[in-house]
């Protein structure tokens, strides 16, 4: 009987102190103090780092100081494998797509003067490339595996990524076929 009380006393101190630290206080406007620094994430100077492996059509995972990145590609948006409903139409030909393009030991990763170096999930954006100049994303659209987007409405490669999906419609691959994807 004591064990359960005991249990029962320490779960509920973990209980409340989790609802303490979790809480927010919306009455608590005062701003920090000055002297306390900024919680930075350092961002990764353009560059080549080694390749770890996909993440999902249009996100890849990169090595950057001991850590593992994840670096959305800029321009393209790819199927989602995880929606609710099931899986976008092509989603796990676009991961499977991407795996087999990306099959290196390194890329070259760049950014783009328009665009932060980071999206709101914390994730880098930029361009990547194999070592032989293979534009991933340019590569992802143009066998018909995504779509051209982009948040600002444009980016640097922009009129290489339209013309690389214009290919892809004008014959029909992956997203644009009108048998897989109706």
């Amino acid at each position: 009987m004591t064990n359960r009380i005991l249990i029962l006393l320490l779960l509920a101190s973990v209980t409340l102190n989790a609802y303490l630290l979790l809480r927010e206080d919306p009455g608590n406007t005062t701003p920090p103090p000055d002297d306390v620094p900024a919680v930075v994430i350092e961002t990764p100077a353009a560059g080549t780092y080694p390749f770890i492996r996909v993440i999902d059509g249009n996100t890849v995972a990169i090595g950057y100081s001991g850590r593992t990145e994840h670096v959305r590609l800029l321009g393209i948006r790819a199927p989602e494998p995880n929606v609710p409903g099931g899986p976008e139409c092509q989603a796990s030909e676009a991961i499977a797509h991407l795996r087999a393009t990306a099959q290196t030991g390194t890329v070259v990763l760049s950014f783009d003067t328009e665009h932060g170096p980071r999206d709101t999930m914390g994730r880098l954006t930029g361009y990547v490339e194999l070592p032989d100049g293979t534009d991933l994303g340019e590569s992802i659209l143009r066998d018909g595996f995504a779509r051209q987007f982009s948040s600002t409405g444009t980016h640097e490669r922009y009129e290489a990524y339209r013309e690389a999906e214009q290919f892809a419609i004008q014959n029909q691959l992956g997203l644009w076929d009108p048998e897989l994807c109706p």
